[in-house]
């Protein structure tokens, strides 16, 4: 978990107490922009993780196909110089 999801995840936990207090001492329509504060910072915490999670899946791919083409032509090299050991 990066820093910016933990902090994004305490702004969301703190704001969260933060309108339950306020809901008892003024009510829920006076506190009404402190729950939706708490709700800006969990969607953000939950946009930046979807969006790294892409940015994971878009890499893995692409470094997947780098490491199985360097199995194959180790393989091909491997088998090069045992052709070349038989003769």
């Amino acid at each position: 978990m990066k820093l910016r999801d933990t902090a994004l995840l305490s702004l969301f936990i703190g704001s969260l107490f933060i309108w339950a207090l306020e809901v008892r001492r003024a009510g829920f329509l006076e506190s009404y922009p402190a729950l939706m504060m708490a709700l800006v910072f969990l969607f953000a915490y939950q946009f930046f993780r979807y969006r790294d999670r892409q940015v994971q899946k878009d890499v893995s791919p692409t470094i997947k196909q780098m490491i199985e083409t360097r199995k194959k032509t180790a393989a091909k090299k491997s088998n090069k110089e045992e052709t070349r050991n038989k003769k």
